[in-house]
């Protein structure tokens, strides 16, 4: 499938960003990889400032569409970053339902899902009707304890 047509149909970003991506997408070969055209050709071709196409390659980084895959210095001495577009997320939509801050959501999530492990162990452990026995703070101590080891398990 085309580049141009995935970059299209992809969810996972809009507006600014989507530009961004598909000027960038223009700048690589079929296989996503190679693209290494400046920010102001990017701005351009986008119609966008130099500034926009700057925070819409560092979203598009964070989100996982594109990533760096290393430098090459021109004539001029300046670095030059090769780009390289993830086309397998753009095919499946893998990134649509990723929120804008991917780490601290994703953190969040995993704590929570930590601290429902944890209680859901405990219950096991010592049975559902002593947990209501117990005082929020003894539960809160005991998760944490629980959630501590099973990390430091897993880790």
């Amino acid at each position: 499938m085309k580049t141009s047509i995935l970059i299209r149909d992809c969810r996972a970003v809009k507006g600014a960003t989507k530009a961004v991506l598909a000027a960038l997408g223009t700048y690589a070969d079929r296989n996503g990889c190679n693209a290494f055209p400046s920010q102001a050709t990017l701005a351009d071709a986008a119609g966008y400032t130099v500034r926009t196409v700057q925070r819409a390659l560092r979203e598009l980084e964070d989100v996982g569409l594109i990533r760096r895959t290393g430098g090459v210095k021109s004539r001029r001495g300046r670095c030059v970053v090769v780009w390289r577009i993830a086309l397998a997320a753009l095919k499946y939509d893998t990134l649509s339902d990723r929120p804008a801050k991917p780490l601290q959501k994703q953190k969040a999530r995993q704590e929570k899902i930590g601290r429902e492990a944890a209680f859901r162990i405990l219950a096991a452990r010592y049975g559902w009707s002593k947990l209501q026995e117990w005082s929020e703070d003894a539960i809160e101590r005991a998760i944490s304890r629980v959630s501590g080891t099973h990390l430091s398990l897993s880790a």
